[in-house]
Parts: structure tokens; sequence; C-alpha cells
């Protein structure tokens, strides 16, 4: 149908083949070119930085809770670790068919379950995909003439990179090599020590006061007790004086109570005599009186003896008068000395009381004293405990008071830090509305200069003569950069190296075409700068593609080339030229819309399907050619022609087809590799189906109308020649068959020790080379090896430029690199003597005596940076001395055998570290634990 249809209506087919060409054209301009398709490796990659830790406490914080939490999650196939001082690297390894998206979302969200449960100093995860677009798509180095490295880094990072990453495609622009400037906070040890110094002395002389008045007091209390003393023995010695006076006067009034007690009996008898006398005389008195008043009465009558009587009683009564009289006055005289006596007595006794409570005052003030000096001796003791307690409490007070003072341990980094951080600090707070305006509230501003950070306030310690500390006090504030650790040259210059990646949905090739077109112009746009392309992809790609377009070419051109030499016919030869390029432009339209890129193996498939797509176009053409010349007519022939290999050609062309239908459905890497392979070559060969079967006749009505039979008679011999051979072969079947079974055993065994590999060597301008020191080695260390490896090698005359940075490589780019490697990257002429494994071999014999190991790759896309290279041995345990030793031992094993070399083993990256064993029982005694040393530390 579709024959005859075709060759009815040929401008319904040149209209088709004008749309192919059209479409095809566009899909040709439009299609992303790239080294390799598109390829996601099934792994993940969970990086985690934690600085300052050992590789033990990374693992132990870090990866291994990272390893349980994400054990668990679907289609994971092992999962790996390494635990590096400073950061910790998790591999995750999936099946093929997962999808990543999920994985990643999936794994993200158990993250964030522990990450709640690190210190601050611990980094947020890094997720990162393994594919080709992690490697860099350019290296460049940029160079200034009249410029030193401070300008030229000053130029990239302002203009230059902003420039740059403006380019449509272009992810991120990394600068190696650039002279930074910041401003260093040191803590000063010795500033510390000066306000240390006048804190404590302010201290020390507060101190010195107390002690002082201590010592005062001390000496009073000592003068106290003396005093007390004295005025003991002088009160004591009074009391005494006091109490013997007292005992004198008081033996005194005894003895003048015991004379007045003595006299007083004789006073009492004699007053008792003397008023008996009294009474006596008055009663003779009396009886005198009456007598005598008894002559009286008589009168006259008395007798003179009455009256001598009388006379005689009256004389009597005087002298009785006398002696009462006399009595009388003993009498009151005895009673005066009696009433004397008894006034006397009581003065005594007056006297004696007085005394006796005289003398118990001094006794019961001799108790008082005795009480008062015991009180004021127990004042002075205790006063005297108290110093001597304050005294002896003196020194722990000072240590205490100059711990208490001291600016050790209280001016630390993190404290610094901690006050940096919240000082330069400038954020929104929110909106203010006033008078129907709202404002934007933003509190704090950036420390503005060098100025202002010194001038920041720490903190006051109170102290006079000390006061409010500041962060110039304590800490050495300067702008530094980093000259020291930059090295980064080319051609033994000093350069800046820009390292371009890309955007993944972007063409390798249209990217770094783009870039080279920005670097021209700003070349253009600025007198004396140069950038210098030390490694662009786009360049292996495009040498990659036009070789494999140049053999689709030769293949196009053979192909016609052998039609001529069997048709002897350039008519026919024609109508396959033509046919070759619409089917590679169909085919080229059905990658565009299937999504398949332009790359190495997509490109492999058409050049594979050149050979194969002209089959049918040869086949129904050569039929065609047949009827014709056997006598029918142009369109019956084309038409017949057609039909009657359609079938065959129908059936071969699916045949082959389904023959790459497989890697449709493998899995792995396999498919991510090679289904664009079999994708273009089904294309291709659909493409020649229908081609075959339309535009092939079609011509063929058009080229063929004059066409007469030509006779070949070397095609005849050749016809002739295999009919022999075919015969002579079905009569020896045996043979034939052995013969192949033969070459089938030796295929067999030949293709079990030809080898494989990734993929094929290459010679391109340009090549790399990593230096690394065999032993322990700084920074400057691997630079002096470097600048050694570079003077060596500058004498291959095929080698153009160099450029030399320190670090590099997938650890460089995911930020693992320790910068004790250095990388080398070579540009080579265009016109060179030598090949790259050449070149590769002269560089390895002019460093073979360095101190270092030395690995050259021949081309500047090392595939083995991602998917590994080699033979790869893995030994696991829980020791990890003891197989760090197994490690050494295997590689001591496998560099002995024959083709083994590069040898590398885990063990060689770690780090040597240096122990701290705490006596505990030692600390201890000092009141100090572990974790305070550690602190401390």
């Amino acid at each position: 149908m579709l024959p005859k249809l075709s060759v009815t209506r040929p401008y319904t087919v040149v209209v088709a083949v004008v749309l192919v060409l059209i479409l095809g054209a566009v899909s040709f301009m439009n299609l992303q070119t790239d080294l390799l398709p598109s390829i996601d490796f099934p792994y993940l990659l969970i990086i985690t930085s934690y600085p300052g830790a050992s590789p033990e406490e990374v693992e132990m914080v870090v990866t291994k809770p990272i390893e349980q939490v994400v054990a668990t999650t679907n289609n994971i196939k092992s999962v790996r670790s390494v635990s590096r001082e400073g950061s910790s690297l998790v591999i995750l390894e999936f099946n093929y068919d997962v999808n990543l998206d999920t994985a990643m979302l999936d794994i993200n969200g158990k993250l964030e379950l522990i990450k709640s449960a690190w210190d601050e100093s611990v980094g947020s995860p890094l997720m990162l995909r393994i594919n080709p677009d992690m490697l860099p798509v350019m290296i460049a180095s940029v160079d200034v003439a009249g410029m030193d490295v401070k300008e030229i880094s000053s130029l990239v990072e302002a203009e230059l990179i902003p420039e740059l990453e403006s380019v449509n495609g272009v992810a991120s622009v990394t600068a190696e090599g650039l002279l930074t400037e910041t401003v260093e906070v040191v803590i000063s040890q010795e500033k510390i020590d000066g306000l240390n110094s006048r804190i404590l002395d302010k201290v020390d002389a507060e101190l010195a006061a107390a002690e002082a008045e201590l010592q005062a007091a001390a000496k009073k209390i000592a003068e106290g007790k003396v005093q007390l003393a004295a005025e003991e023995a002088k009160r004591a010695q009074e009391l005494a004086a006091g109490e013997a006076s007292l005992a004198a006067g008081l033996t005194q009034l005894e003895e003048a109570l015991a004379k007045v007690a003595a006299g007083e009996p004789q006073l009492l008898q004699a007053k008792s005599e003397l008023e008996e006398a009294f009474a006596a005389l008055v009663a003779k008195e009396a009886e005198l009186q009456a007598g005598i008043d008894a002559l009286l009465a008589l009168g006259d009558i008395i007798s003179a003896a009455e009256r001598a009587q009388l006379a005689a009683l009256q004389e009597q009564l005087a002298a009785l008068g006398v002696q009462k009289a006399e009595t009388e006055a003993a009498l009151s005289e005895t009673n005066n000395n009696l009433a004397a006596l008894t006034a006397e007595k009581e003065k005594l006794l007056a006297k004696q009381k007085a005394l006796a409570t005289q003398f118990q005052q001094v006794q019961e003030g001799k108790k008082i004293l005795q009480a008062e000096m015991a009180k004021a001796r127990a004042e002075l003791a205790a006063g005297e405990a108290e110093i001597k307690k304050q005294q002896n409490g003196l020194e722990d007070a000072r240590k205490e008071a100059f711990a208490r003072a001291s600016l050790e341990g209280m001016i630390t980094r993190e404290m610094i830090s901690g006050i940096l951080a919240a000082q330069n600090f400038s954020m929104p707070a929110g909106y203010l509305g006033l008078e129907g305006n709202e404002y934007l509230v933003k509190v704090g501003d950036k420390l503005a200069n060098l100025e202002e950070l010194q001038g920041l306030l720490l903190f006051d310690t109170g102290t006079d003569g000390v006061g409010k500390i500041y962060l110039q006090d304590v800490a050495e504030i300067r702008r530094v950069d980093n000259a020291e650790d930059l090295y980064a040259k080319v051609n033994g210059n000093d350069a800046v190296i820009l390292i371009f990646q890309k955007q993944s949905n972007f063409s390798t090739t249209g990217v770094t075409k783009i870039i080279r077109e920005k670097m021209q112009e700003l070349e253009d746009g600025r007198e004396g700068l140069t950038f210098t392309a030390l490694m662009d992809q786009g360049v292996y790609i495009e040498i990659v593609l036009d070789s494999v377009l140049e053999n689709l070419v030769y293949g196009g051109l053979l192909a016609a080339l052998i039609l001529i030499l069997f048709l002897r016919d350039v008519k026919p030869t024609i109508v396959i030229a033509v046919s070759i390029p619409i089917s590679l432009v169909f085919a080229l339209a059905m990658m565009y819309f299937s999504g398949v890129s332009m790359n190495v193996i997509s490109l492999a498939g058409l050049a594979l399907g050149v050979g194969m797509l002209v089959d049918n176009s040869i086949v129904v053409l050569e039929n065609i050619y047949r009827m014709r010349t056997g006598g029918k007519s142009t369109l019956s022939a084309a038409v017949d022609g057609t039909k009657q290999v359609g079938g065959a050609i129908f059936a071969s062309t699916l045949t082959t087809v389904c023959v790459f239908l497989p890697i449709v459905f493998t899995k792995g890497l396999t498919r991510e590799l090679f289904a664009d392979m079999g994708l273009t070559i089904a294309y291709s060969l659909l493409a020649s189906l229908i081609v075959a079967v339309t535009l092939v006749p079609t011509m063929a009505a058009t080229v063929l109308k004059n066409q007469t039979e030509k006779k070949d008679s070397l095609y005849t011999r050749f016809v002739q020649l295999y009919e022999n051979a075919l015969r002579w072969s079905l009569r020896h079947k045996a043979f034939v068959i052995a013969l192949f079974v033969v070459l089938f055993v030796v295929s067999g065994y030949l293709a079990t020790i030809m080898g494989t590999t990734f993929f094929p060597e290459m010679d391109t301008p340009q090549m790399t080379v990593t230096i690394a020191p065999e032993e322990e080695a700084d920074s400057d260390d691997v630079t002096l090896l470097a600048e050694k490896v570079v003077d060596r090698i500058s004498g291959i005359p095929d080698i153009e430029t160099i450029g030399a940075f320190r670090g590099g490589g997938m650890n460089s780019l995911i930020g693992l690199d320790s910068g004790k490697t250095a990388s080398l990257y070579l540009v080579l002429t265009e016109r060179r003597t030598l090949s790259n494994e050449e070149i590769a071999q002269e560089i390895e014999r002019l460093t073979t005596d360095l101190d270092c190991k030395v690995t050259v790759n021949t081309n500047n896309i090392d595939m083995s940076t991602l998917g590994g290279s080699g033979i790869e041995v893995e030994i696991k345990g829980r020791e990890l001395d003891t197989l760090r030793k197994i490690a050494f031992d295997v590689a001591q094993i496998m560099g002995e055998v024959e083709g083994t070399a590069d040898i590398v083993t885990a063990a060689d990256d770690g780090a040597p570290e240096m122990r701290i064993r705490v006596n505990k029982e030692k600390a201890m005694e000092k009141g100090l634990t572990v974790a305070q040393v550690f602190s401390h530390v």
C-alpha cells in the first residue's frame, strides 16, 4: 500500500521529506549535547560537618545515629560510612528502580528526628546525588597584567564571578586562590594577664587591709588580755587589802564588843547595887524623915533628947542626903556609863554590821570580779579565736577572691564569639502602624569598622581602677589575609582558579560555549585580562562528538562507494546516498521528541545504524533495479519490487530492533548507559524502513526511467566463486562445522583474556595530575612538592600550560578535602609529538624519585571519580587498629600481583593524633574529673 501510494503521489512524499528535514534540523539544533547520557547513580551521600571532633567522636555522635535512622529506608541496598576528623560521610546505595527524589524526602524527614539531639557545633547534614553533573564543566585561570594577587582577587570576587554566574546554565562559579581579608580576633593572654594583675592587685590591697585590721584586732585583744590581767590583779589586790582591813576592823570591833560585853555586867551589877543602896537610902531617908517629921510634929514638946535625936536624925538625914546624892550621882554615872556602853555597843554592832556588809560586798565583789574577769577573758578568747579563724581563712579567702576576680576562664573563645554574633546583629522585628502608615521596625545594625569592633564592651568588672573591659583590652584585633595558605599558579605565576558547575538540565557543550563567549567579552572589555581554560569538558565532548560524526559521515560515504563498486551505476547510488541523511535526520527528530540527548552512546548507536539503515534501501533498490532491467515499467518495477521484498525487510528490521529491545528492560547502569544506544538504533532502523518503502520507490520511479541492464564480468566471477565455495562447504559439512566450533572456542578464550574497560582512553588536549605526599605532610610540604613536579615536567615540549592548585578531586567538591594533595591541570599543544599515554609515562619517570605519589589522568574526564576504578577490596571488622594492619598486608599482597598499580588503602587517610590519658586518681586528688581536664584542654 505504502509503495503504491508513494509512487503515485510523489509530491506527498516530497512534502513529508521536507517536513522531516525541518523537524530534524530544529531537533538537531535543540538536542542537548553531553558526553554521556543523563545518569543517576543509585547513591546518596550524606555529608555532616563536626568541627574539632576526632574520628571516633564523629562516628559515635554523628555517623552511627545517621546509619541507624536511614537503614529502614525502602529499597536501600547497603549503607557505608567514612568518619574523618571533623566530618562524616554516609554512602547509601539503593536498588536501581528506586525513586531518589522520594528517597531523599524520606531520609530528610528521618534526619530531622536526630538533629535536635546533636550539639550546636554539628552542622546540618547535606545530601548529594552522585552523577556526572557533579564534575566541573570547566576550570579556568584568571590573570590581569599589572595586578597582583590581591587586586586580581578583588576583581574576580567583585566583578568577574557575578558576571560569569549570570551565564545561562551556570549553577555556580567557585574560586580557588582568592586572597581574602578577614578580621581576626585573637584572645591575648598577655592582655588578660595585665588586666588580671590590676584586678588582683586591687583585690590584694583589699585583702591586705583586711589582714591589717585582723592583726590590729589581734594586737588589741593581746593588749586587752594584758590590761585585763593587770586590772584583775589590781582589783584583786584592792579587794584583798579591803578584805584584810575589814577583817582587822571586825577583829577590833569584836575585841571592843568583848570588852563592852565584859564591862556591861559589872556596870549592871554596880547599878543594881547602887539602885539597892539608893533604895535603902531612900527608905532610910524616908524613915529618918518620918522620925524627924514625928519629932517635928511634936513641936516644942520634944525633948532635948528628942531634939538631940532630931538633930542627930537631921544630921543623919543630911549625911544620908549626901550619901544619897553621892549614890544617886554614882547611879547616874553608872547609868551614863551603862548608856555609853550600850551606845558604844550599838555603835560597835553597827560598825560590825557595816563591816560585815562591806566584807560580804568584798566577797561578792571578788565573785563579780572573777565573773567579769572570766567573761572578759572569754570575750577576749572568743575574739582571739575568731581572729585566728579569720587569719586561718584569710589565705582561702585570698584564693577565692583571686579566683572570683580573675579573668581566667571568663574570657573564652565561645564567650567572645557569642558576644560578636549577638552584637553584630540586624534583623527586622515587624511592622509598626502609626497614623495610617506602616513602618518596618528593624533592630540593631552591623559592626561598621575595626574601631567599633575594638571598642565593643564585654562587661563591667565593677572594680575601681579597672572598670569596663572592652574587646581591645583582652584581644588582638587585626586584619589578616590567607596569602600563606594560597597556592594557585599558572605557568609559575600567581593566579586565581575558577571552577564552573553547570545546571543539570543544560547541555555541557552549550554552557561551556556560552562561558567561553562571556570570557571573550570580558577580555575585550578590560585591557590585560586573560582567561586560560585548564579543563574544558565542552572541548572534550566536541572532540568526541566530532570524531563520532566524522565516522558516521565516513560510514555513509563508504556505503555509497560500495554501492558504486557493486552496481557500477551512479543513479541508484544517488538514491541510496539521499536515503541515508534523510533516515538520520528522521532518527534525530525521534531522539529529540523522546528526550534522548546527543552523546557518545547515542551517536555510537547512529554510527552503528548507518551500516544497517542502508540495508533496507539497498534491498529495495536492488530488487527494483532487477525488475526494471528485466523489462518492467518504471512504476511497476518500483511498486512490485518494493512489495516483493517488503515483508523481508520489515521482518529483518524488527529482528534487528528486537536484538536491542532487551536493553530497555534491563536495570542498573547498563540501562542508564545503553538505553540511548538501543533507542537510536531502533529509530534509525525504523526510519530506514519507512524511507525504504516510501522515498526509495518514489525516487527509483523517476531515476530509473531510462535504465538498461549492464553486464559486470567482475561481479559475475565473484558470484561464481561464491557458488563454488558454497558447494564445497555443503559437501564437507563436518569440517566446516568443526572449523567454526574451533573459531568459537578460540574467540571465547581470547575474549576472557583481552580485558575490559569502562571507557577507552582517548587523546585529549588536556590532562590532570594529582600529587599526594606518601608521608604525613603539612600544606607547605604539599606546595613544595607541587612546585618540584611543575619544575620537572615544564621541560616536556608538548605541555603548553600548567595550572596548579592545592586540593582537588571530588573531595574538594563535597567539602571533605584536607588540603594534603595538589592538582595540576595540563593544557597540551595542538600538534604534539607524544601521545597522552607517553606524556603520562614521561611525567611518572621525571617524578619517580620524589617523596610523593604522582597520579596522571590522560584526560580530564575521569569517570572513575564517580564510579570507582580498578579492584576494590573491603575488609570488615570491629577493631580499627587490626583492620588497618590487615589492610596494609592486603595492599602489600596486591602490589605483588602483576598489572596492579596505584594501590591505595583507606588506612592511608588516617590523621595522626595525640592522646592525653588522665590519671583519674591523681586528677581527683586535685578535684578534677576527666571532663574538666578535657574542657580545659
